[in-house]
This record gives structure tokens, sequence and C-alpha cells, in this order.
């Protein structure tokens, strides 16, 4: 071998080995790259994440403080049954507004009368009109006198009505209308003797601008004609 083809040989090994770190230096560089991208994506993913638990955070703690508000907000009532002895006694709902102050004004009042209980799933008879007979009664001892004072036909809803602060509204009430089955010349005894001890029971809602309404619960008392409060600032 002569010393053209030793160069020749020398110069072609240097060239692989260089090639070779070249190509190693390639990979490496890649790796490099590709880590330094999953470190920075993994960088972003966990700002995200913060972020987000961030503002989950703030808007529960807003929430919070909407609630802690709004029943701080909530209307204090009285509620009473009344009766009005003309010879023949007549029964009236009295409501009274007592606050709170901050409020000044409730655009809407409503006031349903509630069952005894959900008689959704009773078993009923017949052909499918005792469903509608059912749905129909009042199962209590008092009903709204219907289409007076804006109740519906049944008496169960009044129609609604604002009030000023300190204001106080009176509506008549009758007896409950016994359903058909209840027959026989004891009929309505038996229906009013159902309810002879029981309460009557309501739903009062109100609403008051932008706020969300309040809807309370009350059992008002009918046999010593007991004032009841409900609502009221934390309720």
């Amino acid at each position: 071998m002569d010393i053209k083809d030793i160069l020749e040989n020398g110069i072609a090994s240097t060239a692989a080995v260089f090639s070779g770190w070249a190509a190693w230096s390639a990979r490496q560089a890649a790796r490099t790259s590709d880590s330094n991208s999953q470190r920075a994506n993994h960088i972003s993913e966990s700002a995200h994440r913060t972020a987000e638990a961030a503002r989950a955070t703030a808007d529960a703690v807003a929430q919070i403080e909407e609630d802690r508000f709004h029943r701080e907000l909530t209307p204090e009532m009285t509620v009473q049954i009344l009766v009005h002895d003309q010879g023949v006694p007549q029964r009236s709902l009295k409501i009274h507004w007592l606050g709170p102050t901050t409020l000044r004004r409730l655009d809407s009042v409503s006031i349903s009368i509630r069952d005894d209980k959900d008689r959704t799933n009773s078993p009923v008879l017949g052909d499918g009109r005792d469903v509608e007979e059912r749905d129909r009664t009042i199962w209590g001892p008092l009903r709204f006198p219907p289409r007076t004072d804006n109740a519906d036909e049944i008496g169960r809803h009044l129609g609604s009505f604002p009030m000023e602060l300190h204001d106080t509204r009176e509506f008549r009430l009758e007896r409950s209308v016994r359903p058909s089955w209840y027959e026989g010349p004891d009929g309505e005894e038996r229906w009013q003797r159902q309810y002879s001890r029981s309460p009557l029971r309501l739903w009062i809602t109100c609403a008051s601008g932008s706020h969300r309404p309040w809807t309370l619960s009350v059992e008002v008392d009918r046999a010593h004609l007991e004032v009841s409060q409900i609502g009221g600032p934390g309720r």
C-alpha cells in the first residue's frame, strides 16, 4: 500500500469518526430538545391547572358569599288565621311583612296551599278520572275561595301581589271540598274529621329586584289561632 492509499484511508476514517460524532450530537440535541419541550409542556399544563384551581376557588368563595347575602335578606313574616264571627264564622289568612329593612319592597309575593303529603303515587280507582280529581283536590282543611282575591279555579294558588315593608295583607279562606269518593250522608263529616287537627300548610314565594326568589314553608295553626313567624335573616 503506498502513501497515497494510506492518506486516503486515514482521511476516510477521520471522516467516518466525524460523521458518527455529528450523528450522535444530532441525536443528543434532539433528545435534549424533546426533553425541554416536554418540560415546557409540563410547566404550561401545571400553570393552567393552577390557574383553573384558582378560578374555581374564587368562584366557590363568591358563591358562598352570594348565598350568605341571600340568606341574610330572607324576608321575615308573621302568618295567622283569623276568625270573623258575623253570624257565620268566616276565616281569613293574615300575613305581615316584618323585614329585613334592606329590601323595602317585595315585587312579588305568591301563596300556595300544600297538601298534607305528596299523593303523586297514591293508589286510585276507576278509569283515570280519579287521578284528575285527586290532583284537583286540596288535601287539607282549608282553601282560598276559587277566583276570589285572584285565586285560581280550585283555590290552591293566589296570584302574585307586591308588598311594601311592614305591609299587612288579608285573604279569605273557606273549607276545602271533599273528593267524590267520600260518599254517603257522613261523607262531609268524615272529610272534615280527617283534618280537624291539621294546620294549614303553605308555600310563600317572595321576589325582589334581581335577587333570587325566596320560598318559605309554614304550617299555620288553625285551632288556637296562634301567630306563626317564618323566614328572617340567616334562615
